[in-house]
């Protein structure tokens, strides 16, 4: 696998593997909440996160 950027891996509890950018989730403040960027199904969550790092 090649990151362009570094990234977020999601482990669900359905088996489901999510790879997300880091710039594809805005900074969230105190009033906000971050999940509506995060594309789980309703019966979905997270179990686990991985960072990968980018070395250019």
């Amino acid at each position: 696998m090649v990151l362009a950027a570094p990234s977020l891996v999601l482990l669900t509890n359905q088996g489901r593997r999510l790879l997300l950018p880091l710039s594809a989730i805005p900074l969230a403040d105190k009033d906000s909440c971050g999940d509506r960027f995060i594309p789980l199904k309703p019966e979905e969550s997270v179990t686990a996160v991985v960072t990968l790092d980018f070395n250019p």
